[in-house]
C-alpha cells in the first residue's frame, strides 16, 4: 500500500498464486540479481537460469579499414544503430551511408566498428564467431556486401561478398567502397553475445 495516497499498489493473488505490481516497476537494486527460473526443467549444457539484465538504446556504425587509414570521410543522415540486450544476448541493427568516403591506401579489408558491447571471447579471440546478416546494399563502387560477421573478443565486423551464387566467399575491401554522394548504403542486423 502506497503510505501518500493509500492505495494498493502490489497485490499477491491468492487464488492464483501471482503476484500483480499495480503501478510502478520491479527493480533490482543490486546488480547480478534478477529473476531466477531454476525451478523451470534444464537442459545438459545449462550454464545459468538468472535473467539478469535488459537493456536497450542508441550505438554509432562507422567504417573501419583493417590496417589502412581513412583519409576522409563524410557520413550523411542515414547513420544510426540500435540494441536490445536481454541477458547477455544483443541484437543491434543499423543503417549506414556515406556521401564521400577515401582511404589512404586502398589495399585493405573494410569493417564497422561501434558495437554497444564488446563481443565474447568464445573460442579464438579475432576469429569470426558471430553471424549477421545484411537486408539491403546499394550503391557501392565494387563488389557489394552480402554477408556479416562479429570477431570474437573485440569490436570489429567483417563485410563479405561472393562473385557468384556458387562463388567463393571474399572480404569486402577499400576498393570496393564508392566514394560520392549516398554510397555505401548498408542496412545490417547481428546478434552476439
Amino acid at each position: 500500500r502506497n503510505a501518500t495516497s493509500g492505495n494498493d499498489v502490489m497485490f499477491f493473488r491468492e487464488a492464483t498464486d501471482n503476484v500483480e505490481i499495480a503501478n510502478g516497476n520491479l527493480v533490482f537494486s543490486t546488480s547480478g540479481t534478477g529473476i531466477d527460473f531454476s525451478a523451470t526443467s534444464d537442459a545438459s549444457g545449462m550454464t545459468s537460469e538468472l535473467l539478469d539484465d535488459y537493456e536497450e538504446g542508441t550505438w554509432t556504425p562507422a567504417f573501419s579499414p583493417q590496417s589502412d587509414i581513412i583519409a576522409s570521410v563524410t557520413y550523411d543522415s542515414l547513420r544510426f544503430g540500435r540494441y536490445t540486450k536481454i541477458g547477455d544476448t544483443v541484437h543491434v541493427w543499423g543503417r549506414i551511408r556515406t556521401d564521400s568516403l577515401s582511404f589512404v591506401d586502398n589495399i585493405d579489408a573494410l569493417n564497422i566498428n561501434g558495437l554497444p558491447f564488446t563481443p565474447a571471447t568464445i573460442g579464438t579471440a579475432g576469429t569470426d564467431t558471430f553471424a549477421g546478416t545484411v537486408g539491403y546494399a546499394s550503391a557501392w563502387g565494387g563488389d557489394d556486401p552480402w554477408f556479416i560477421t562479429v570477431d570474437s573478443g573485440v569490436d570489429k565486423t567483417k563485410l563479405w561478398y561472393k562473385t557468384s551464387f556458387s562463388g567463393n566467399i571474399s572480404r569486402v575491401q577499400t576498393t570496393d567502397a564508392g566514394s560520392g554522394s549516398n554510397s555505401n548504403d548498408l542496412i545490417f542486423q547481428i546478434t552476439y553475445k
